[in-house]
């Protein structure tokens, strides 16, 4: 079941002096100016607030445990796998959501998605929904407000399924089979895996996956619906040497381009490496490319995507992307950025960040950006990077930034495996608020889920 806890001066008119008297008053002004701030970029010259300015008004609510049934089973999949397909979902009422999977027993089986919804200060699971035997471990969650729609493979049918709840009435669309404008069910391929899925913020749903051919080659596959039926799918082909195109993030730039992170396998499985990539396209085309990224690894490249932000205003994509550690869990987040119309090229981190293994980002309506990180095993800690709206830039100052460490659960064992944050790569909705969700270290917490909510005061 899940558990709550409660949180807890008179002007004077001008006188006009001769300029020798101005002159003459102006000199200590300008050698305590000089004094303080000499050799040094001042606020107006970036048109920016002070540093800090702004950062005391974020106050964080104590964090609230939204389930203690997040879905794991040790030794076969910790609770953190997958943060790129749930997120915290706010409703056009306002109403915050989360969507969770349930398995009796074995993980590989997906029996159930559990829909919880946020009652005062605590969270209640109000309906479940059952899904089609066969249907894979991981489902993905997006919203147009209203609707909650979730994508996910079954493989026993080697069909690609959506299920849908109206979150007013609560009403249940059954989960079906996607299909086509033609009305014919897309088949999702041999060994499909890796699913995901995105909402642009005018309503178009995008949903992907991987497959195996029977040449023993990958294709990324993914599908869309701009609201008059599904497109496609539209085919990338993956070269053997590097494949499994997977863990995937993406931001719509447009409602017409898409930004990728995500993971490439080097070299041919089970020999090689993971390898994070950045790539754009445009719906209904193939990939065209790819960037190389480099780091400061001991691979000399880094691991996996972790998240991505599109620049409002310059339309430049910003990204953070998890590097090799000691360990799995003992990570570097690197930061990186790239423009659309440049070619495809080699990039190297604008920033990395040491002993944090999760990173994601949001942006809310006031036009301040948040980059939440969780640290590595044996943190228990989260630390969230605020910049206001007048001191973003490209690339971002992180240095500069603010940074907040929000209050754990507990002192031990709540390292972020997860970070599922609300942001609008999953909703149409504006993020009025920084919300997310975080699930412990495995294998002593990662069965649950905190929310944690910050507001600018």
């Amino acid at each position: 079941m899940t558990r709550y806890l409660q949180p807890i001066r008179k002007v004077t008119a001008c006188q006009q002096h001769s300029w020798k008297e101005a002159l003459l008053a102006s000199i200590p002004v300008a050698a305590t100016f000089l004094f303080v701030y000499g050799g040094q970029r001042l606020p107006a010259e970036e048109n920016q607030a002070p540093p800090r300015a702004r950062s005391a008004q974020l106050r964080f609510a104590d964090p609230v445990l939204l389930s203690d049934q997040n879905r794991k089973q040790n030794g076969v999949a910790f609770g953190g796998w997958g943060p790129h397909l749930r997120s915290v979902l706010r409703m056009n009422d306002d109403s915050l959501w989360y969507v969770m999977d349930h398995s009796k027993g074995d993980v590989k089986s997906n029996d159930q998605l559990y829909y919880l919804r946020q009652q005062g200060s605590g969270w209640e699971r109000v309906v479940e929904q059952d899904l089609i035997p066969g249907a894979n471990q991981g489902y993905a969650h997006v919203t147009n407000g209203k609707e909650i729609f979730s994508y996910g493979v079954n493989f026993r049918l080697g069909q690609l399924h959506e299920c849908k709840l109206h979150t007013e009435t609560l009403a249940r669309g059954a989960c079906a089979a996607v299909r086509n404008r033609s009305g014919e069910v897309v088949r999702v391929g041999g060994g499909a895996n890796y699913v995901g899925a995105a909402i642009s913020p005018q309503g178009t749903r995008l949903v992907w996956w991987v497959v195996v051919t029977p040449a023993g080659t990958q294709q990324w596959r993914y599908v869309y619906n701009r609201g008059d039926g599904w497109e496609g799918p539209v085919v990338t082909n993956l070269a053997k040497s590097r494949g499994g195109l997977s863990y995937i993030y993406v931001r719509f730039v447009n409602e017409n381009e898409v930004a990728l992170s995500g993971q490439l396998w080097i070299g041919v499985f089970p020999e090689g490496s993971a390898q994070a990539t950045l790539t754009h396209f445009r719906l209904g085309e193939a990939i065209q490319g790819y960037h190389t990224l480099k780091s400061p690894d001991k691979k000399g490249f880094p691991k996996s995507g972790s998240d991505l932000w599109v620049n409002p205003v310059t339309s430049t994509v910003h990204a953070v992307v998890e590097g090799f550690g000691d360990d799995f869990f003992g990570n570097k987040v690197h930061y990186y950025t790239f423009k659309l119309r440049e070619p495809w090229r080699e990039l190297t981190p604008v920033r990395s960040f040491q002993g944090y293994f999760r990173a994601r980002f949001t942006q809310i309506t006031q036009g301040d950006l948040f980059l939440v990180m969780g640290g590595r095993t044996g943190s228990s800690k989260i630390d969230v990077f605020h910049v206001p709206r007048e001191r973003i830039s490209d690339p971002v100052n992180w240095d500069a930034a603010s940074k907040i460490a929000p209050a754990m659960p507990g002192s031990m064992h709540y390292a972020p495996m997860a970070i599922w944050i609300e942001n609008r790569a999953y909703q149409t909705t504006a993020v009025r608020h920084l919300s997310f969700a975080i699930t412990g270290e495995y294998p002593q917490k990662d069965h649950e889920i905190w929310f944690y909510s910050g507001k600018l005061r």
